[in-house]
């Protein structure tokens, strides 16, 4: 269990890190921001693990969740951005 709460706080890390090193106008604010940076990290870490590539709680699979938490928020960032 501590493995997720782990990889929620780094997402939530990730996502205030997004928000304050490329500020833009989205629709969502800081908290759609951390949920996305917590979801992203969460996904891609369980992924790995169920599927059997990494351990539970090793470093890769930290390392996998933090690139997925980016991966998500720039996707999301793609797609929501406002026209000014």
């Amino acid at each position: 269990m501590i493995p997720v709460f782990t990889t929620a706080i780094m997402g939530v890390l990730i996502g205030l890190a997004g928000r304050v090193i490329m500020p833009v106008k989205d629709s969502g604010g800081i908290l759609a921001t951390a949920v996305l940076g917590i979801c992203g990290a969460n996904l891609t870490a369980s992924i790995g693990w169920l599927s059997g590539l990494w351990e539970v709680g090793s470093l890769i699979g930290y390392g996998a969740g933090a690139a997925g938490a980016v991966a998500m928020l720039v996707v999301y960032r793609m797609f929501s951005v406002e026209e000014a």
